[in-house]
Formats: C-alpha cells, structure tokens, sequence
C-alpha cells in the first residue's frame, strides 16, 4: 500500500497536480496495492475511500479507484514463463510469489530464477485433445496452464475461462434451437 500511495504522489508531484488530484492519485495507488497484496480490489476501493478520501469523496472517483484496484489485482497475477538457454520450457514464475521480496532493496543479490521458478500446475501439449485439456484443467484446479509443441517451446498459457467463453460462443452461433 505505501508504495502504491508513493507512486501516486511522485505522479501527482511530477504533473504539478492539485490537492484533491493528488489525494485521489495517493489513494489509487493504495487502492490498488491492497488489492494486490490481499486479492480484493473491493477491500481496496473501501480503504482508500475510508482512510484516504475521508472528506472527498465524489462519484467520480469511482472510476479510477476500481480501475486502480483492478489492475493491481491483475498484475499480482502475472505468470512468467521460463526456457532454458535453448528455448524450451522449465518452468514458471509466479509474481505472487515473489512480490514481498520486490520491495526490498537487499534481496535483489539474493533471489535468482532459478530460486523463484517453479514447476506448473500441469502442461498442455498444443496438439492435445480438448477432453484431455479439460482433465488436466480439473486435476491441478488452475485457471491458466502453459502450452508447449512437441519440443517443448514455450508458446503461451491457456486459460480456463477463455475454454468456457469459447464453448459458450457455439451454442450462440447455432441461434435458437425452437426456431
């Protein structure tokens, strides 16, 4: 929260903003840090407005306090894949794992990729049949899973719902079925 609220001052303080923009920028920025850290951009929103935005509080904050909230939830979220020297895949890194150790300046030295790299969940082979996709889905309970070829290069993560958002669009191509 403190270096989001410090982010929103520094942008604040560099764009020669006003008060109240300032305070609104200070309060995105720990909007979107508690949603960041807790997995709750709501909780975050309630913060700023309780703790930051006592005395100020207008309908148009809205917009850039949930927008704020949002993507520091998103962004908690991130999921980086990691090849090896020759491009092929050996594992991930999740943000969320490594967030705490982001902000403190003596830990850099100290973490490395291979420290902070993890085995996915499950892995998806490109050419897998959907059946099999949705199995490993179900087993490791993930949202996203990696997808490799047949040498195993890394070519992007699948998520779970956009396999749901996909289904759905077939049965609504086919219009209504009592017509």
């Amino acid at each position: 929260m403190a270096t989001g609220s410090a982010v929103g001052s520094n942008i604040a303080r560099i764009h020669e903003l006003n008060y109240r923009e300032r305070t609104l920028l200070i309060a995105c920025g720990a909007a979107a840090g508690i949603a960041a850290v807790f997995n709750a951009p709501i909780a975050g929103v309630i913060f700023a407005i309780e703790v930051l935005l006592t005395e100020t509080v207008v309908v148009s904050h809205f917009i850039p306090l949930i927008t704020a909230s949002v993507v520091g939830t998103l962004c908690s979220r991130i999921i980086l894949a990691v090849p090896d020297t020759k491009g092929k895949f050996t594992g991930i890194i999740e943000l969320n794992d490594i967030k705490q150790k982001l902000f403190q300046p003596e830990q850099f030295n100290k973490i490395s990729v291979k420290s902070a790299m993890k085995k996915p969940p499950g892995i998806l082979f490109d050419d897998e049949p959907m059946l099999s996709v949705m199995e490993k889905f179900d087993i490791s309970r993930s949202w996203y899973l990696p997808v490799l070829n047949k040498d195993r290069a890394f070519l992007g993560f699948l998520s779970k719902t956009k396999l749901f958002n996909k289904y759905r669009e077939i049965p609504a191509k086919q219009g209504d079925l009592y017509e």
